[in-house]
Formats: C-alpha cells, sequence, structure tokens
C-alpha cells in the first residue's frame, strides 16, 4: 500500500514554511488528451518514495468509464500516459477511488441537541436524532463539469425541554399575587448568549469536492469522537429589590444529547451590567466571551467605566474556567478572533476605536472596523492578563515593509478595512494576524512579539484583483522556523462561472522584520493558468515545497509548478 499525501483543493490552508525568497524550482506544460479534457479529474497523489505524482481524468464514454493516467516525476516530467478501462484501474493503481460512493464508516442516526430561542428569548432545548442521505450534484462549466457529493443532514425532533433559573428569588412582604407571578416567571427565564455542541448540524454540507479519500470526505468531525452534549451560556434578569437595581446572573448549563438530562449548572456574576462583545469556541471545546459595560441615560447599574470589560473562558463541560477583569487601552475594542495557542494561552486581537473611549458598547452606534484609530492585542496567561498592547496609526504607519518589486504600500489607515480570523503563531513565540483593503487591493499583516511588542506591519498590493471579491490568502510558518510565506491566489476574473486565480508567493523573515520579492507563479510568459478547484495545490518534502497544478482557459493544457519555501 502506497504512502501518500492527500491533496489540498484550490487554495489549501497549508501549514508549512516559507524562504528569504521563494524559488520556482521546476515547471511544466502538459496537454491533456481528449477524453482528459471532457473527463473529471478523479484521482491525485503524490508518493514520497517514489517521488512521483499520478493524476487520473475519468469520463464516462457510452456504458463504459475511461480513465486518462498521467505520471509525472519529481521535476515533473511526464513518465507514463495511458488509458484503463475501469475493470483494469484497480489491478494498476489499488489506491485509486473508482466509485462515487458513500464514505464508509458506521452512522447511527446519533442522538444530538438544538437549541430554540422562542419569542420571548427564553431557550427551549429540542433533543432528536441526526439523520443523513449522501446527495450528489453536477453542474456544467463551460468545457467541463463539477461533481459535488456531500451529506444532507436532517433533524428529527424527539422530546423538548426548557432551562430554568434555580436562584433564590425575593419580593417584598405584601406584593399582589399577580406581580409575584409575573416577577418570578421573568427571574426564572434564561435568555440564550451563547451555546455550542461537537456535532454536525442539519444545515452541514461537504462543499465542492470532486474527489477525496474517505477520510476527507466531510468537513465535519467523525461523529465517534464527540459526545452531541449542548453546552450553554444564558442570563437570568433579576431584580435587586433592595436598591431597586437590576442585576444580572449569568448561566452555565450543560445537557446530555441522550436523554436531556442536566449534566451541570452553574452560576456567576459581574460587576455592574454587562454585555457579550464577543464569543468564540475553541479547538478544545471551550468558549470564550468578552463582556462590555452597559449604560446609557438613565440606565441603573452601569459602570462608571466603559472600558472596564470582563474576560470568561468557560469549560466544554459548562464550568467557569476564567473570569478576569481588563480594561481595554484601545477604547471601544471590535474583537475580532480568539486563538488558543499549545501553552492554553488565549490571545485576542482586534481593532479599536480610543476616540470612542468613554462610549458604552450597546450606545457606540454600530462601530465596526471601518472607523477605528488603533489596533489592541491581549493575552491571557496563567488566569491573568499577560499582556495588553494597543499600536496607534501613527506607530503602525512607522513600521511599513514591502516586497522589494513593489512600488508602494499604504499603511492601515483604520477605515475601509476588514480584519480577518487568519493568523499564525511562530515557533519564536511570535504573533501574525492580517486584513484587507475594502476594495480588495491590499493585504496588511501584523507581526507582534511573544511579548505583545508591535513589531511591523507586512503590506502586499494585489496585482490583477477584480475589486469587487475579496482576496483569498493564507500565511504558514516553514520548516525552517525563521520564515512565514505568504500565499496569495489572485483573482483576474471569472470565466463560465468558474474564478480564474493565479498563486503569488512572499516570505517573512520573522527574525529580522522583512519581507521578500513577491512571486507569480504559472502566469506569465509560458501562457496564462489558473488555479482551480479541480486540480490540487499540495505540500512535499515535510513542506519545504509546494506543488501546483494549474489549467489554462480551454482545459486543453496544465501547467505544472514546484516552488521551495523557506530557507
Amino acid at each position: 500500500m502506497k504512502k501518500m499525501f492527500c491533496v489540498l483543493f484550490g487554495i489549501l490552508l497549508l501549514v508549512s514554511s516559507v524562504i528569504q525568497a521563494q524559488v520556482l524550482e521546476a515547471e511544466n506544460v502538459q496537454e491533456l488528451s481528449k477524453d482528459a479534457r471532457k473527463g473529471e479529474l478523479v484521482n491525485f497523489w503524490y508518493n514520497p518514495e517514489a517521488r512521483d505524482f499520478v493524476l487520473i481524468f475519468a469520463r464516462e464514454k457510452g456504458k463504459n468509464v475511461i480513465n486518462e493516467v498521467y505520471q509525472f516525476d519529481y521535476d515533473l516530467k511526464l513518465t507514463n500516459q495511458e488509458t484503463l478501462e475501469q475493470s483494469a484501474i484497480r489491478d494498476k493503481y489499488p489506491d485509486a477511488v473508482v466509485v462515487e460512493t458513500a464514505p464508509s464508516g458506521t452512522w447511527n442516526n446519533p442522538k444530538v441537541v438544538r437549541t430554540d430561542p422562542a419569542i420571548t428569548g427564553q431557550i427551549v432545548l429540542a433533543q432528536g436524532t441526526l439523520t443523513r442521505e449522501w446527495a450528489k450534484m453536477v453542474e456544467d462549466k463551460g468545457n467541463y463539469r463539477y461533481t459535488t457529493h456531500y451529506w444532507k443532514y436532517n433533524f428529527e425532533e424527539q422530546q423538548r425541554v426548557t432551562p430554568k433559573f434555580e436562584g433564590i428569588f425575593q419580593l417584598p412582604e405584601g406584593a399582589p399575587a399577580l406581580v409575584v407571578k409575573m416577577a418570578k416567571k421573568a427571574a426564572e427565564k434564561i435568555v440564550q448568549l451563547a451555546v455550542s455542541t461537537d456535532e454536525p448540524t442539519a444545515e452541514v454540507t461537504t462543499g465542492r469536492q470532486n474527489f477525496v479519500y474517505p477520510s476527507l470526505w466531510t468537513r465535519t468531525r467523525d461523529y465517534a469522537g464527540a459526545s452531541g452534549d449542548i453546552l450553554i451560556v444564558g442570563r437570568s434578569d433579576q431584580m435587586d429589590y433592595k436598591t431597586k437595581e437590576p442585576k444580572q446572573v449569568f448561566v452555565l448549563l450543560q445537557y446530555s444529547a441522550e436523554d436531556l438530562s442536566q449534566k451541570h449548572y452553574e452560576t456567576f456574576e459581574l460587576e455592574f451590567l454587562q454585555d457579550v462583545a464577543f464569543k468564540q469556541v475553541l479547538p478544545d471545546g471551550s468558549m470564550v466571551l468578552v463582556f462590555a459595560p452597559i449604560g446609557g441615560p438613565g440606565v441603573k447599574g452601569k459602570s462608571p467605566n466603559p472600558s472596564a470589560y470582563f474576560y470568561v473562558r468557560v469549560g466544554k463541560d459548562a464550568t467557569l474556567m476564567e473570569k478576569i477583569p481588563f480594561e481595554s487601552k484601545g477604547g471601544l475594542w471590535v474583537i475580532q478572533n480568539a486563538v488558543l495557542n499549545n501553552n492554553n494561552e488565549v490571545i485576542l486581537y482586534g481593532a479599536a476605536v480610543e476616540k470612542k473611549k468613554d462610549k458604552y458598547f450597546n450606545m457606540a452606534g454600530g462601530v465596526v472596523q471601518g472607523s477605528c484609530d488603533n489596533i489592541q492585542i491581549m493575552k491571557i496567561a496563567n488566569g491573568a492578563v499577560s499582556y495588553l498592547t494597543s499600536v496607534n496609526l501613527k506607530d503602525l504607519e512607522g513600521k511599513v515593509k514591502k516586497p522589494g518589486n513593489q512600488k508602494k504600500a499604504e499603511s492601515y489607515a483604520g477605515k475601509d478595512f476588514t480584519m480577518s480570523n487568519s493568523c499564525t503563531q511562530t515557533t519564536s513565540g511570535d504573533f501574525l494576524f492580517s486584513g484587507q483593503t475594502a476594495d480588495h487591493s491590499a493585504l496588511h499583516i501584523f507581526q507582534f512579539g511573544a511579548n505583545g511588542d508591535f513589531k511591523g506591519q507586512y503590506v502586499i498590493n494585489t496585482e490583477k484583483q477584480v475589486k469587487e471579491t475579496p482576496i483569498d490568502y493564507t500565511l504558514f510558518e516553514n520548516p525552517d522556523k525563521q520564515t512565514v510565506t505568504i500565499y496569495l491566489a489572485e483573482l483576474t476574473g471569472v470565466d463560465k462561472g468558474r474564478q480564474l486565480k493565479y498563486p503569488r508567493l512572499a516570505t517573512i523573515n520573522v527574525g529580522n522584520i522583512s519581507v521578500s520579492e513577491i512571486m507569480s507563479c504559472g502566469f506569465g510568459k509560458k501562457g496564462e493558468f489558473f488555479l482551480d478547484d479541480m486540480y490540487p495545490t499540495t505540500l512535499i518534502d515535510d513542506g519545504a515545497k509546494v506543488v501546483f497544478f494549474s489549467r489554462d482557459a480551454k482545459d486543453a493544457n496544465i501547467w505544472l509548478g514546484r516552488v521551495k519555501l523557506g530557507n
């Protein structure tokens, strides 16, 4: 049995490395046969022992299936081309996928839990089973067709339960019975703030994947490794009848998917009235929430400091792990992402508005990342704030870096900009996150050190990007542990419903805060070849090199390129 690396389609979220200046080591243009052009690429693999690549195109011809096989060596030269009937393909290539059937594996209509907030805001839990059906959709796209395989999920409800706040409820003596009843009902209500479960939902599909090995058929996690239990963070709105001021009690709940039994119940309180400004589930199943003060004219129980936030982390078993107060340096903070590192530390980042430091979160008037004047990053470690760094626009502008073959670079301006969840943590402890301008003309990458110190801003201008479409890109550390690759899929247009993209790469040297020249691949003197979700992009040699497969607009030829990354 061959030892293989599986393909990563279209834009691969690579985890690898980059160099001081990436190098195109090998390339080749291969003409495809008529059958290959009219068929589908149904198999691809790289054999690291033989150091060769195999692509198999399949085409239905009458009642038969014709397989066109192309084999390339390490330097991307064609070493074998042959046509095989369906009956012979497995004999020569045992690893080939020749039948479009549902992935193998056990599926026992698992029990799951959903939340169904009522009109009143009260959480209602629905428990039932998850059924699925293997589906296929074929789309004609000009010169060839896409085949989409996916699971259709359906949720079949079996029972419901309504969680209630179990705290002590008190009213002044002599209160009318109707008032007592209404107040008690309001106090028992739990309003949903956040919810998570480790199961696929009824709306999950696999997306476009023409062929993959069984472990990659679906983007949802394997059901066997999940419980189906549900974690809920809720709030009960109370009244302190002694002070006549509102009071909030936050409730943590866990319910079993098996029988809807309550597995955990816990409450906590925060100083002054708070609202959820950010929430996110981390890879370990825990949940991060950041609470911001609520205020405004006539609001009782409000914090005197609009920047007095609370960081809360809840375990996947609904236990309170951390409750940490902190004050935002950058003012009103629009948190973009929370990242969990290998040391169980959490890093949060996003843009902020210092000029609205005196504004309460609920009174900010819809502040978005398009009107900010600084960037803020915070790390939580060992139950405390490790660092909280705010960098203003002037400091950002003073550390702009650009590729040597790029004419100009404009610094982040705090407006017309969208920050993303694309981030990279390096072995050295540095942290890089990114965003792009509203017109998609430039990519900005911000580098912070292990202690939260701002090191540099890298600006990569797009070349032929269609302005209405976001930049497709990824960042990843190279095996040399000294550099980071910037990988963009540059968009030149759309042809018959297919996006025309080509790869561009640059390398960041994390240590000396520099960026290499940016390089374009497969789009130049040898013609115009485009990335496609039908053709693979894959890392080889433990991530030290990347191999691209691109096609021309007529699907008559493919371009193969091997690029060395890192030092």
